[in-house]
This record gives structure tokens, sequence and C-alpha cells, in this order.
């Protein structure tokens, strides 16, 4: 039966509020025991694996110390302060040198890895839109673009921008289900969904929408737009936002020095197997900022003032103070949750009641109490690892999932209640007193936290570091080395034996020594029969050959050749062969690289988009974005690149390839391949805007002409004029013949006549012809006369017409 109204008003007035209030305080104080007991369990689950151990002997190791170093150590410092060293103490010398090699192979380890995945001039990380199918089809549609479609409607109303139709899909066949909504463009709100009106088309849509329908879209130039033009133009908009957000993030990452974390997180990778990084944390920052203000007298001045600012940050978490649920396997985002522990003192105490969302009651209670350690540290701790100052405070930090009604004790408002919904916050608390409590900012619930291990542990997110791979080589090593030191000790001089009453020196001093003189006793005849010494083998060739082969078992075992450390070796002189030997040698390098991409780069800056998508309040960093890690597959190979490059840069001044090549981005990428900013050799902007300006209003202009084609010209009227000067002195020679063969045929033509008249003469005398035959004889021999002329004339044209060569 359901209670009434007036009854429920009634029980909640008979609540006293101090039993609620005691209630409340109840249950806050079960909460923090609870979380403490947990943190115990969690931190002696780690302990019984051996972890904490390994550490220890792995620090040591970097620090070139071992128990027979320390021992050494511990006694010359005694000795040193003035206390006696006891007969049980008094063992035999033995060398206790200690090579150094498990530091020079971590740091070269380390040193190698950072620079290839923090680079001084590049990031390892980059964000792009996410690929959109659609947009990717549409980039190959010629079809006309009209504003009938949704994307049309939206993009006239938001961007201004022409939209394709809203029908490539095709139609759905007879028994075929209706099409699903898809995901609209990067930086579109997705169309109406069926069952909804649309909206009605406004800006650029309505304006083009007419009383027909569905209008042709045109551009600024009034030209008309196809859908791949509508595809571009959404693309780059996605371009421009992931942009945005890319630098957005870069700026945040700049702030709290993400790098100068990242490094201190791979030095702990490479010393105890595992770095830790934390973030983003919302954090309150502070700076000195100089705003300009006007005076009293009307003079702008500026002053300075210290800015609050809430932004996000990461910073690296020392690995032995995070403890996540043992239950996690290989990744803490698996498990229940994470502690992180921390020492402040009582002054750190009364500054968080500054901060917001921090209870000053529980503050006050944890000063009244004073400092409490956990007891199981304590107990799972050595002597020499505990800590000596007792005025410390330990503050726990957990992110994990929380009990509803524990959030309520604890103030914080976590929504209803349902058994199937795991609700993550972060509890803080001081001496099992829990201080503060709130929601986890980030939607999912992700734990702020990233781990990246240097050698993977099966089942275990806590894995090995260069001085653990080489352990045993390090042992073999100091071994070598002593018994050479110890060696060395005892065959650089003689071992003597003697009889004592039988000689003695002359100085009463048993220290050997040059020129030093002993006297014999009566008793002994034979000298040698007193005293003798012997010698002991040098063994420096056997031991130093263990030591080599330790060294080259190093190599190996770590993964870190010497030509790694700049050590060439036995390496081969040409480029070529340099760059396999590189290739190989970084064989390695490259699963730790993309290792560090999975486990830190690609978590990490997603979660920085997250939070920047749901608190950043500019709307052009915004979108549907993917984080791309680019340590392993572009950092990783930039030194194979910088060839590559410059060849490149040859190709981009070839009209045929130079059409796909953007140079100024190429010649970026050649100068930062060779460890150049491009910022410190370019000019400045508006010496380059002036440059393209000049090139812009050059290209206007009508191009100079070519000297060469000059020259060619000027040689084609020069050989144009000899050869018109050489045709007119050709064409008077001609001329000049002509003349003289006229001149000539016309004397032959006289002389001709003349004899003619002589041979008519002649004949008439001889043959005393009648004067009828005498004319028809003439007539014949004219005929005769006239045709050797023409043929005489004609014979002499041909050699003329010859000779010139027409």
């Amino acid at each position: 039966m359901e209670l009434q109204p007036q009854q429920i008003d009634v029980e909640i007035e008979e609540i006293d509020p101090e039993v609620a209030r005691e209630k409340k305080e109840e249950r806050l104080q079960a909460f923090g025991r609870t979380l403490s007991k947990q943190r115990d369990e969690w931190v002696r689950d780690r302990y019984s694996y051996g972890v904490d151990k390994r550490w220890i002997e792995d620090e040591d190791q970097y620090n070139n110390k071992d128990n027979i170093a320390k021992a050494a150590s511990q006694m010359m410092t005694s000795v040193e302060q003035g206390y006696p060293v006891t007969t049980q103490m008094a063992k035999p010398h033995r060398s206790t040198v200690f090579i150094g090699m498990t530091r020079q192979k971590t740091n070269a380890a380390e040193a190698r890895v950072a620079d290839i995945l923090l680079p001084t001039d590049e990031r390892n990380w980059g964000i792009t839109p996410t690929p959109n199918p659609y947009l990717m089809n549409m980039l190959k549609d010629e079809r006309p673009a009209t504003d009938g479609g949704p994307m049309g409607q939206q993009m006239g109303q938001q961007q201004g921008l022409p939209a394709p139709q809203g029908g490539m899909a095709p139609p759905p066949q007879a028994g075929m289900a209706p099409p699903q909504p898809t995901m609209a463009p990067p930086g579109i709100p997705a169309p109406p969904q069926p069952g909804m009106a649309p909206e009605a088309p406004t800006g650029l849509a309505a304006m083009a929408m007419g009383p027909q329908g569905p209008q042709q879209i045109t551009d600024q130039g009034g030209q008309p737009m196809r859908m791949k033009d509508i595809a571009r133009e959404v693309m780059n908009l996605a371009k421009k936002k992931a942009e945005a957000m890319q630098r957005e993030i870069e700026d945040q990452l700049t702030e709290c020095d993400y790098n100068g974390e990242l490094r201190k997180m791979l030095h702990d990778a490479a010393v105890f197997g595992t770095g830790v990084i934390r973030g983003p944390i919302v954090t309150n920052r502070t700076r000195k900022a100089w705003q300009p203000y006007t005076n009293a007298q009307g003079q702008q001045v500026h002053q300075i003032e210290i800015v609050e600012e809430l932004a996000p940050a990461s910073f690296r978490v020392d690995p032995h103070n995070v403890w996540p649920d043992p239950a996690c396997g290989e990744n803490i985002h698996h498990g229940k949750g994470i502690y992180e522990r921390e020492q402040i003192t009582a002054k750190q105490i009364r500054e968080l009641a500054k901060q917001p969302g921090f209870m000053k009651s529980q503050l006050r209670k944890v000063l009244e109490e004073g400092p409490k350690r956990s007891h199981t540290m304590e107990e799972l701790r050595d002597d020499d690892q505990r800590d000596v100052a007792r005025d410390l405070y330990e503050m726990w930090t957990y992110w994990g999932e929380v009990e509803h009604d524990d959030l309520d004790a604890a103030g914080v408002d976590a929504g209803d209640k349902d058994e199937l919904k795991s609700v993550s916050a972060c509890v803080i608390i001081i001496n099992s007193t829990v201080v503060k409590a709130f929601l986890n900012p980030l939607e999912g619930g992700d734990l702020p936290y990233d781990f990246y291990v240097w050698e993977k542990v099966a089942n275990s997110v806590w894995g090995y570091g260069i001085p653990y791979l080489m352990r045993s080589q390090q042992k073999v090593l100091n071994a070598a080395w002593r018994q050479m030191m110890d060696n060395a000790g005892v065959s650089s001089g003689p071992q003597i034996v003697m009889k004592p009453n039988v000689i003695q020196p002359a100085d009463k001093q048993w220290q050997l020594s040059s020129r030093k003189i002993w006297y014999a006793t009566d008793d002994v005849d034979d000298v040698s029969k007193a005293f003798a010494t012997f010698e002991f083998n040098s063994h420096q060739a056997e031991l130093s050959g263990i030591i080599k082969m330790a060294t080259e078992l190093v190599d190996q075992e770590t993964g870190v050749p010497t030509i790694l450390q700049g050590e060439k070796g036995a390496a081969p002189d040409t480029v070529g062969g340099m760059q396999m030997l590189m290739n190989s040698a970084n064989v390695v390098l490259r699963r730790l690289v993309k290792q560090f991409d999975d486990m830190v780069t690609r978590p990490h800056i997603r979660r920085y988009y997250d939070y920047n998508m749901l608190y950043n309040e500019d709307e052009e960093v915004k979108g549907d974005f993917s984080i791309n890690a680019r340590g392993s597959s572009a950092l990783l190979i930039r030194d194979i690149q910088n060839q590559a490059f410059l060849n490149l840069l040859a190709a981009g001044a070839n009209p045929i390839y130079g059409m796909y090549l953007d140079t100024e981005k190429l010649f970026r990428k050649a100068l930062q391949a060779q460890h150049i900013d491009p910022t410190d050799v370019f000019k400045s902007e508006e010496e380059i805007e002036q440059i393209k300006e000049q090139q812009k209003a050059m290209a206007n202009q009508p191009p100079p002409p070519d000297p060469r084609i000059e020259a060619a010209n000027l040689r084609a009227q020069t050989d144009l004029q000899r050869a018109q000067m050489q045709n007119q002195g050709d064409m008077a020679e001609i001329e000049a013949r002509m003349q003289k063969m006229q001149q000539e045929a016309q004397l032959k033509m006289a002389e001709l006549e003349i004899q003619r008249e002589v041979e008519m003469l002649k004949m008439s005398n001889a043959q005393n012809l009648s004067l009828e035959k005498i004319k028809a004889q003439l007539a014949d021999t004219a005929i005769k006369e006239r045709g050797r002329k023409e043929l005489f004339a004609a014979e002499q044209d041909l050699k003329i017409r010859m000779g010139s060569g027409i």
C-alpha cells in the first residue's frame, strides 16, 4: 500500500537533524576505514610478488651498489667516524669494485627512446578528422549540388556553405529494412531522424529554395557547384577544427611541461621497468600578467596582476607510490581502481582547506589526530627504508568505483542508484579520514593513469627494467673484475717465505723496500735455505675474456647494442652499410616505441580530447576526431627520411612532380630532419607575404624575353640577311653573264649574217645560179641557221640555269 504524501511529510519531520548528521559522519568514517583496508590489501599483494624488493635491488645496481660494496661502504664510514672495527668484522680483504655497466646501458636506452619519442621540433602525436566513407564517396560525385537535402540545409544555416542533396543512398528495395540513420560529417549536426519534423530551411538554403523545389547551389562567383565541391568544403572545415583542437591540446601540454614529465617517466621505466604518468588533472595555475588600465590622470599604464586559471595538466608519478587493483591483469583500466600515496606536512593540510571541495571539519579532525602511518606499509619495509621523519602525513588518493551510499555520505550527488551502473569517483583520505570526494570528470569513468612497461611481465602491470634484464651479467662482470684485481694484487710482487729467527732486517722493519739490508745469524750457512721468494701467475688474459663475453651478452640481453651508444665497432664505413646496421639496431627500439604509443600516447591524448570536448567553451575546436600516435610510424625513421627529403626537394623543382608537392612544408620537414628550427632561418611572415605579392604582380606582367630566344632570332636574322645578300650577288652575276652571253650571241649573229652574205656571193659567182634558185637556197639556209641559233640560245640558257642552281 502506497503512503500518502501527508504521511511522508510527517515521517521526514520526525527525523532528528542531529541524528542524521551523526549517521552521516559514521557512514563517512566507515567509508574511510573501508578504503584504508582495501588499500592495505593491495599494498600487501604487490609486496608478496616481490616487486618492491626487486626495485630496491634494481636501484642499488643502477647506483653501482651490491651487498659487498654496501658492507664495505658502511665499514669505511664507521672507520671515518672514529668507530673501531672489531675482530669479528675483520675478514680477508677482497676487492669490492663495481663496474658501472648497468648505469651506462640504462642511460643509453633511456636517452635513445626519449630522443625518438620526445623530439624538440615535432609532436609524437596528431589529431585528424575521423574518416567518413560518405564524404569519400562524394569526392567522386560530379552531380550538381542542390539545397534540398538535410546536409545542404544545415550547411546553409550554420556555415553558409552549399550542401549536397540528401539522396546519396539508393532507395530501399522491397523486403529490405529502411536505412538506418548515419553519422553526420565532422563538425555538422546529424540529419533529421525518421519520425522527426524537419527544420525549416533558413540562411543560404532558404534563399536558394524556390517554389519549384530544390535549386542549384552556386559559389560566391555564381558558378554552379558539384557534390564533390561540397564534400571538399566539409572536409576542409573538419580539418581546420582538428587543427584547432590539436593546437589547444598542445598548448595545455606545453604549460604543464608534458615532455619533461615524460622524460621522468621514461627514466622510471628504464630503471624499475614501469613508468607512471597521471593526467589530465585539473589544476589551479597562477601566472603573472601585465594588464593595462587608465589612471586618474587619464594615462594608460600597465600593472602586474596574479591571474588564476583552471587548466588540465599531466604529472609523472613515482611507481613506488602507486597501487592498482591486483585483479587488473596487464591493464590498470580493467581493475576496480588505483591508489596513489603522497606525503604532506601539517602546513600543506591547512592549505588544502583553501581549495574548493575539501571538508574543513574532516581536515580539523586529521590535524587533531596527528600523523598516522599505514601499519602495513611500515611492516613491509626494511629498517633502512622506513621514513625517519615522523611529522609527515600520508595522503592517499583513490580513483575508481565507489558505492553510491558512500558518495552520499561524502556529500556527492551520484544520481539515481542503479545496481548495474558503476559510479567512478575520486576520494582523498588522510589518516583513514575522507577529506574530499568528487565524481570522475571524464565520461566513462576512465582512470587518469597510464602505465608504461619496458619489458612486459605476463598478467602484471609491473615490468622489468634494464637493471633486471642484465643482473646476471652484471654479477659476472663484477666477479671477473674483482678476481682480476685480487689476482693483480698477489701477482704484482713476490711472496716471501723466511725463518724469522735466522735473518733480521737492519732497520727493524719487516716491510720490503729498495736497497734494504738484512742480517743473517751464524746459525745458517746458506741464506737461500732461510729466505725464498715465490711468484704467482697472472690470469689477466683469461679474466678479460670473461669480461668481454659478459659485455657482449649484456648487449644481447638488454637489446641495447653499443652502436646506439655512439660506438662504431666493426660497422662498415659506407653510408648504405651504416644505414642498414642502424635499421637492424632499431628493431628493439621500434617495439618499445610502438608499445609507448599503445600504452601512453593514444589513451593519454584521448583523455585530453575528451576533456576539451566536455569542458572547453570554444566550439571551434570540437568535432569527431581521431588520435594519431606517430612515434613508431614517423619519428623512429627520421634518420632514413633525411635523404628522402633532399631528393623530394629536387623533385619539387620539376614541373611534372612539383604540382603534387607542397614545397614549403617539404622544406620545413627537411630542416626539422636536420634538427634546425625553421623559425630560426625563415624570413618573417610580412617579408614572405611581400615577396609573394611581388611574384604575383610579376606573374601578371608579360614574361621577359628569353636571352636565348633573342640570340636565336638575331642569328636567324643575320643568316637571312647574309642569304639575301648572297642571293642578290648571285643574281647580279647571273644578269651580267646573261648580258655577256646576249652580246656574244649578237656578235655571233652578225658574224653569221656576214658569212651568209659572203657565201651567197661565192655561190652566185661559182655556179651562176639563177636569182630564183639562189633565193630558194638562201631561204633554206636561213631556216637552218635560225634553228641552229635557237638551239644555241636554248643551250646557253640551260647552262646558265644549271650554273645558278635555279
